[in-house]
């Protein structure tokens, strides 16, 4: 589920509760998606239609739209980029501060 969205230019970071994936980064002149998984791992989508990211940022569910909605369509390739625990633990901070905050 979307926690939280931050845009910087055109490029959206996104927060979720999730079970296996911390945020992802769309840019969305190159169409270009970053998923980045609770181990560190980066995995890049290219192409993916601005449709199907906000079907994905905005599901229940990012792992099944994941899968129904950008693996399925899109090529991907794993980011050379892996994150370190320190980076990983400080993300995981961040979410649970955001799944703490009060409902305004």
């Amino acid at each position: 589920m979307l926690l939280n969205e931050e845009q910087k230019g055109d490029i959206f970071f996104s927060y979720y509760d999730s079970s296996n994936i911390l945020m992802s980064k769309y840019i969305f002149s190159e169409k270009k998606l970053s998923i980045i998984f609770r181990k560190g791992h980066q995995y890049v989508y290219e192409n993916v239609i601005p449709y199907h990211y906000q079907r994905f940022k905005t599901a229940q569910s990012q792992g099944k739209a994941l899968s129904e909605h950008i693996i399925k369509n899109y090529k991907s390739y794993k980011a050379d980029i892996v994150l370190d625990k320190e980076t990983i633990e400080s993300i995981l901070k961040d979410i649970e501060d955001l799944k703490n905050k009060p409902i305004i």
